[in-house]
């Protein structure tokens, strides 16, 4: 993916807590992540969002010198079409809902209009072609039934 190596940079920016450690770790959370955003499986693709999402946000609780939250600008709305893609709704409203807010805090000098649903979609349908992320290829998922209820 083309946001690697800007990523890559971002780490290296002024780094207080111990480097190394840290580098490596995030390297290894964002390659995992890369490469399941990219494949075929939606599951995985969003089990591993979701995990990259969660990473970031605990970078951010340990105030570890790196721009986060400038990642999760676009991590949330990618849980977003991926929930959508997997059938899942309501996440799917929640994660892009997050993403407005998290972009509108992140940014608050830029018009609202660049932060909405709609902005996102558009965003990611140039960055996340089907081309690189193959799980766009499969159709989309229906939703999941309870083996109790056998409803959705």
């Amino acid at each position: 993916m083309r946001i690697l190596p800007l990523l890559f940079s971002l780490v290296y920016c002024g780094c207080g807590v111990d480097k190394s450690e840290w580098q490596t770790e995030y390297m290894q959370v964002l390659e995992r992540w890369e490469r399941a955003y990219q494949g075929p499986d939606a599951e995985l693709a969003y089990a591993e969002t979701l995990a990259y999402a969660e990473y970031l946000e605990k970078m951010q609780t340990e105030e570890v010198t790196f721009r986060a939250d400038e990642v999760l600008v676009f991590v949330y709305p990618r849980l977003g079409l991926l929930a959508e893609h997997l059938g899942r709704e309501e996440d799917a409203k929640r994660h892009f809902d997050q993403a407005t807010l998290h972009a509108r805090l992140v940014h608050p000098s830029d018009p609202e209009t660049k932060s909405t649903e709609e902005a996102f979609r558009g965003y990611l349908e140039e960055m996340d072609t089907p081309d690189k992320t193959l799980w766009r290829r499969q159709p989309n998922q229906p939703p999941q039934t309870t083996a109790t209820s056998g409803r959705f």
